[in-house]
């Protein structure tokens, strides 16, 4: 993983630009990116559905590694294979895969 493409610590929330109704950025409160005055802003102008999906993804990220985590200690391994779970595991670590810029 690139050093870009690691994650920014902190809560991430997205937000309606000031004095440019219908744009939005995504911010960070990580203490070293707020002291260099620093966010993140998409244009052109990023609707507010897309900003809180970016703001909420390392989030779902995480969750989701722990989810493909415990599903495979507390299964059997068959379970990679079978008809529902296996399909869903496979979609879950491509999903990862792709997030950490790894090949799925």
């Amino acid at each position: 993983m690139t050093e870009a493409a690691k994650r920014t610590p902190g809560t991430w929330t997205a937000y309606e630009s000031a004095g440019f109704k219908g744009e939005w950025g995504v911010q960070t409160d990580d203490p070293a990116m707020v002291e260099a005055g620093d966010e993140i802003i998409v244009y052109p102008s990023l609707s507010e559905e897309y900003a809180r999906r970016i703001a909420a993804a390392p989030d779902m990220l995480a969750v989701l590694r722990d989810f493909v985590s415990e599903t495979r200690a507390y299964s059997s391994p068959e379970c990679d294979e079978c008809e529902i779970v296996g399909p869903l595991l496979r979609a879950a670590d491509a999903a990862i895969a792709k997030a950490e810029g790894r090949p799925s």
